[in-house]
């Protein structure tokens, strides 16, 4: 992966880990990719997949993973602080970046027995002074 100085653009090359083997190419295309600060890993989620995979932009391998709340979404990823705020279908989930646990998830929308309802994305207002 190249990333520009100013942090303006990047280009990714290929991701090992992401295959046939592991994913459906067809439904569970690339979602979200963010950075993890103050390191060389970038944080990167699949769609309808609830596992995060922690991609070393040294190596251009996969460095780890982490799962969410296992609820299938398309996770958008949003670093809080020292913290990963993502929805994973209709749950908020809060990760520890620095154990890479989660540690507070709540159940956002009920549905139908047998089904699911997508809660729709995370949004932070950052507090201005």
């Amino acid at each position: 992966m190249t990333v520009a100085p100013d942090g303006s653009g990047a280009v990714f090359g290929a991701l090992p880990w992401y295959n046939a083997e592991a994913y459906d190419l067809v439904y569970q295309g690339l979602t979200d990719v963010t950075a993890l600060p103050g390191t060389m890993f970038v944080l990167v989620s699949v769609q309808r997949s609830s596992t995060v995979v922690v991609h070393d932009l040294n190596t251009g391998r996969e460095a780890g993973r982490f799962d969410l709340a296992g609820r299938y979404g398309n996770p958008l990823l949003t670093v809080v602080g020292n913290d990963l705020w993502t929805i994973d279908y209709d749950t908020f989930v809060r990760v520890n970046l620095s154990t890479r646990q989660v540690v507070r998830k709540v159940h956002l929308q009920s549905a139908a027995q047998g089904t699911m309802q997508f809660a729709g994305e995370l949004f932070v207002w950052a507090a201005r002074r």
